[in-house]
């Protein structure tokens, strides 16, 4: 919030010396434009940060309660509880579950945070057609989003994503603690991606 705010006020301050700079008529309201929207784009990245970091925060909080050091019983490692596999799809080949669970350390929190990013820009491409034709609808009384999506393709994959939005939720996997792909769908749907 400090950030915010300094941010806000030198953003202020900016456009208070700007509107007292001596130019031409006419080039004073277009330098003047030029810096509000710069100064919006500053404050709307600032925003969709804050949002993304609260996203992966409950997102890591679900899949592992943010303990980016463990492995379940199906193999699945850090706070989002990556299969190895995705790493490998990724880029990460170098991590294995034994070296792991021998030494967490070799995928550090920032690196999962860098990775399951990767992760949902991946999924955002394979499931784009989905995102513009059920983005805003309805499903069994869920909004349909994109940070829902998103999150869905997390826990059972693009696949059962698909089957849940082309069945209208009729076909509703679940991962191996039960929770479904309508779970996440619901849950996720307030954020603004």
């Amino acid at each position: 919030m400090k950030k915010l705010l300094r941010i806000i006020l030198i953003s202020l301050i900016l456009l208070a010396s700007y509107s007292r700079t001596t130019v031409p008529t006419g080039v004073s309201e277009d330098i003047h434009n030029l810096k509000t929207i710069q100064i919006l784009n500053i404050l709307e990245f600032e925003r969709y940060n804050k949002v993304l970091n609260n996203y992966l925060d409950l997102l890591g909080y679900d899949e592992s309660r943010n303990q980016w050091w463990i492995t379940n019983e199906i193999g699945a490692i850090g706070e989002f509880q990556f299969m190895i596999p995705t790493l490998k799809i990724l880029g990460y080949e170098h991590i294995t579950l034994n070296k792991f669970k021998k030494d967490p350390t070799i995928f550090l929190p920032h690196t999962q945070r860098e990775a399951v990013l990767a992760l949902m820009e991946h999924h955002s491409r394979e499931m784009f057609d989905y995102i513009v034709n059920y983005e805003g609808k309805y499903i069994n009384n869920i909004l349909i989003t994109r940070a829902g999506i998103l999150a869905a393709c997390h826990l059972g994959g693009p696949k059962n994503v698909k089957l849940y939005l082309d069945s209208n939720g009729h076909i509703n996997k679940q991962d191996i603690n039960g929770t479904s792909i309508a779970t996440y769908l619901h849950k996720y749907q307030i954020f603004n991606l």
